[in-house]
């Protein structure tokens, strides 16, 4: 996976490190979201992406299954993305 401008392979590591979490399903999402997808994020959204990290399994899962949703326009876009080109990319 080639770095976004401005990223280094450590920090790319640290970010596939805090993918990992105690629920599987988000393992694959995450990890798959950032090997295939990572690189074409803007600035804000690397932001956000990694604020999303911060928050806890259950929370992620509630917002990824569409259970609930998240404050903020740019949170709400970036999931609806991991939804699609996970579910999309995955199943081709």
């Amino acid at each position: 996976m080639a770095a976004p401008t401005g990223h280094d392979d450590r920090e790319l590591a640290h970010l596939r490190w805090l993918c990992r979490r105690g629920a599987k399903e988000l393992d694959l999402v995450l990890e798959s979201f950032l090997q295939h997808h990572y690189a074409r994020l803007s600035a804000e959204e690397v932001t956000c992406f990694r604020h999303m990290l911060d928050e806890s399994d259950v929370q992620l899962l509630s917002w990824l299954f569409a259970r609930t949703e998240p404050d903020g326009e740019m949170t709400k876009n970036l999931l609806e993305r991991i939804r699609h080109r996970v579910v999309v990319d995955d199943s081709a």
